[in-house]
């Protein structure tokens, strides 16, 4: 019963909205119309006067006076509404009822005409009653309900004037009784002219209006295969549009598909606005298509990530060499407001068989391949191979989400130490992986997981409040752990959301920034140089956090940007510190890093040192701090808790380094902390994450 009634108010409701949607229309129409109807009724009026039925005459024309005038006062309530509002169901019914009563009006004079024993106003009361029919049944065709409405009592009208004509007897009529009816046949005549001329205006209005219609289709379809800012193909019409290169090269060599996905473009954005983004997503749109060539393809298929394909590919060598074709023409400078913008790409190929048209399947490979490019020190550039693992999916993503939030995922604390006194006055906290089954994952494992399903606002966050908690829970127990770093990845770094995260829990913990020292890597102040690493930066270092340069001297950061950004702690890298002892050159460049610091007023820390004879060397360089294996490896709470209780409070008397005799090997085994560490590649994506160490 419910759906019965359901459906009869649902076809109730459409019943109305068809009978507003035709009272519009007619209402414009009728008006339209006022003119020619108030003239062929005086000619009625007139013609039924002459045939001596004035009575007749008066009562039709009252009637048709009375309905016209009512109308216009319907016609001018329906204009004060507006196009918008909704026609009232009173105003609707009003303006049928009014109709109505004007067609019965205006059939009316045919009946009339046809009772005068006259045959030329029989003749013309026909003409009249089917003239009325056909004014209907053109000019409302459109309208189905209410042309039914009329059309009825016009053919109830058209039966009565036959029955009447039917019982008259007709004498010989006078000449000018035909002269009356050719002149009213030469009145409808012309009307009919102007009725065949505002069809033709209708009908060129129509086509005028198809015309549009169909541009408006195309520039849909347009719009549905293309991006609207760059005009290139988006990824279905990308999909489409290989198949046919493929089809057109059925001879040829196998093809390439290439995924190009932008590095430091978000900062873009983030630094000069979304007109710098746009200029230079145009931009590179326009390089990626002259590479393409007239019979290649080139599409945007996501925010900052691009397709490339071409045929004709026919190896692997050929296929790298277009990719750094591809790298070299993006990473021009591209010219804005004055500006010097740059971005990165990092290019994921997937090489295509003869005849092999799964576009999705390729896509599929070649953004594989753009994630193993992304985290490869090289070029930025990797063809996909069979032996990739497979991308991360929902899955991988509730796990890591799950670690975060069930606190799985935990700092590790590894001293750092005074040279000059050898006692530890600070901590770097290192994100370490416990598993359920008591396994330990080091960073290399997941942080790359961390950065590929973009979870850096979570990891931050969860090792913040955890390291938080764990200098309360030390203070609470009377042990000073000094100022501890914690890690802040480039993509964190540049988004609001971090930042603002991050300052709520230094208000929601009273001081909780002035135990905290926060390290960005150097390659931010490449790509990080805008007003949001300004602000951040600023916002940190006014509630009492302490900046740190990490990782200084692998990256591409000059002196002008040094002197760009406020920090307190410069970091060299361990790659410098590996080779003190054995290249002159490192130990020149380590003595520069210490100069540079003095110089710029800040601390230095020397991370990785791992042997006596590096901290001698660190020594007598006038390095104040370090950090590495020779003071300890990364333990947790309760292991750090135990070490300061063995070390005493900080700033009592030094004591010998709590790791074992340099003669045995570093810990080894789960848990057991960070190992002896070879110098490391420069890391062209700037993959340092939060706990990476």
């Amino acid at each position: 019963m419910q759906v019965t009634n359901d459906g009869k108010r649902a076809l109730r409701d459409r019943l109305a909205d068809r009978l507003r949607h035709e009272a519009r229309i007619i209402i414009h129409v009728t008006w339209r119309d006022l003119p020619k109807r108030l003239a062929v009724t005086t000619l009625m009026v007139g013609l039924m006067v002459y045939a001596d039925r004035v009575g007749a005459a008066l009562a039709v024309g009252a009637v048709i006076v009375a309905s016209e005038s009512l109308f216009v006062l319907i016609y001018r309530h329906f204009r004060s509404l507006g196009t918008e509002r909704e026609l009232s169901t009173r105003l609707v019914l009003a303006n049928w009822i009014n109709n109505s009563l004007s067609t019965f009006a205006f059939c009316a004079p045919s009946v009339v005409l046809a009772s005068v024993p006259s045959l030329p106003m029989t003749i013309a009361a026909l003409t009249w009653i089917y003239g009325v029919l056909v004014h209907i049944t053109n000019t409302f065709v459109a309208m189905p309900i209410y042309n039914r409405s009329q059309v009825i009592p016009c053919y109830l009208a058209l039966l009565v004037t036959i029955a009447v004509a039917a019982h008259v007897e007709h004498a010989p009529a006078p000449l000018r009784d035909w002269w009356l009816l050719v002149a009213f046949v030469a009145v409808y005549a012309s009307n009919t002219v102007q009725t065949m001329t505002m069809q033709r205006d209708t009908l060129a209005a129509l086509d005028r209006a198809r015309d549009e219609a169909q541009a408006r289709l195309r520039e849909l379809e347009r719009l549905a295969r293309h991006d609207s800012l760059t005009g290139l193909p988006n990824r279905p019409a990308f999909e489409a549009d290989f198949v046919r290169m493929q089809a057109a090269h059925r001879g040829g060599g196998s093809s390439a598909v290439m995924v190009i996905d932008l590095d430091g473009f978000k900062p873009i954005n983030d630094s000069y606005g979304h007109s710098a983004g746009d200029h230079v997503l145009r931009e590179i749109s326009a390089r990626l298509t002259r590479l393409a060539g007239e019979r290649g393809i080139a599409a945007r298929i996501g925010g900052d990530e691009f397709a490339l394909a071409r045929p004709d590919v026919p190896d692997r060598e050929t296929a790298l060499a277009m990719g750094r074709c591809v790298v070299r023409e993006l990473e021009r400078t591209i010219e804005h407001g004055g500006i010097d913008l740059g971005v990165g790409a990092s290019v994921g190929v997937a090489l295509a068989r003869p005849g092999d048209r799964d576009a999705q399947r390729l896509i599929a490979e070649a953004d594989q391949a753009m994630y193993r490019a992304k985290s490869a020190a090289a070029e930025g550039i990797a063809v996909f191979d069979e032996s990739f693992a497979p991308r991360l999916s929902l899955d991988d993503k509730r796990r890591l989400l799950r670690a975060l939030s069930e606190g799985e995922i935990r700092p590790h604390y590894q001293p750092k130490v005074s040279l000059a006194t050898g006692r530890i006055i600070g901590f770097e906290a290192l994100a370490r992986w416990r598993r359920p089954d008591g396994r330990i994952e080091m960073p290399d494992s997941f942080l790359p997981q961390i950065d590929e399903l973009g979870l850096h606002r979570e990891l931050v966050e969860s090792m913040a409040v955890q390291v938080i908690g764990d200098l309360a829970r030390l203070r609470a127990a009377g042990l000073g752990a000094g100022r501890v770093a914690l890690n802040l990845p480039e993509a964190a770094l540049a988004t609001s959301g971090v930042r603002a995260m991050l300052i709520d829990l230094a208000e929601t913990v009273p001081d909780a920034m002035s135990n905290l020292t926060l390290e960005i890597t150097e390659d931010v102040l490449i790509s990080r140089s805008g007003s949001q690493l300004q602000d951040s930066i600023a916002a940190f270092r006014g509630r009492g956090a302490l900046i740190s340069l990490d990782d200084f001297g692998t990256g591409f950061a000059s002196f002008q940007h040094l002197r760009q950004l406020e920090f307190d702690e410069l970091k060299i890298d361990r790659s410098f510190v590996a080779g003190l002892c054995v290249d002159d050159t490192a130990a020149v460049l380590v003595e520069g890093f210490i100069s540079i610091a003095r110089g710029l007023g800040v601390s230095v820390v020397a991370d990785g040192v791992e042997t006596r004879a590096q901290e001698a060397r660190l020594k007598a360089l006038g390095c104040p701090t370090a950090q590495g294996y020779r003071y300890g490896a990364a333990l947790p709470l309760a292991e750090t808790e135990m070490r300061l209780l063995a070390e005493g409070p900080i700033g009592a008397v030094p004591t010998r380094p709590v790791t074992p005799p340099e003669a045995l090997p570093p810990p080894a085994g789960p848990g057991a902390g960070d190992g002896p560490r070879r110098a490391l590649p420069y890391r062209r994506s700037g993959s340092r994450q939060t706990g990476g160490g």
